[in-house]
């Protein structure tokens, strides 16, 4: 648990701050034109994870109040590994946002790796 103190004292509030201190106009991030918009859309599906059956169990974890990944790509993310067979679980943290989650999950993570490590199985595809 130090060390997950450790990063996130050490590298989130640093990176999150300049992040936040960048401000783009709308017209500098949209698509210019629809033929702009399909062809971000289809790298945004090409990015998309897993792409593949994962035979290692999968925990995901969503702060419900991140606004840099979203909720809805934790879900589609998890829909889409158990789709490819992967043993895969959904956890949502509400009122978390990105940089809380590492704190607001590390009990649940740590207890799940430590249940897969002492032999228990994973389970099936669940969310919340």
């Amino acid at each position: 648990l130090p060390y997950l103190e450790r990063a996130d004292q050490i590298c989130w509030p640093q990176f999150s701050d300049e992040v936040e201190r960048v401000r783009f106009r709308e017209s500098e991030i949209s698509p210019r034109d629809d033929d702009a918009q399909d062809e971000f859309d289809q790298w945004i599906r090409e990015l998309e994870v897993p792409r593949a059956r994962s035979e290692a169990p999968m925990l995901l974890a969503q702060g419900l109040d991140d606004k840099r990944v979203i909720p809805e790509q934790a879900v589609r993310a998890h829909a889409r590994a158990c789709r490819l067979g992967t043993r895969a679980e959904l956890k949502e943290y509400p009122g978390t946002h990105h940089h809380a989650l590492l704190e607001a999950s590390a009990a649940d993570v740590l207890s799940w790796l430590k249940d897969r490590l002492n032999g228990a199985p994973a389970p099936g595809c669940q969310r919340p």
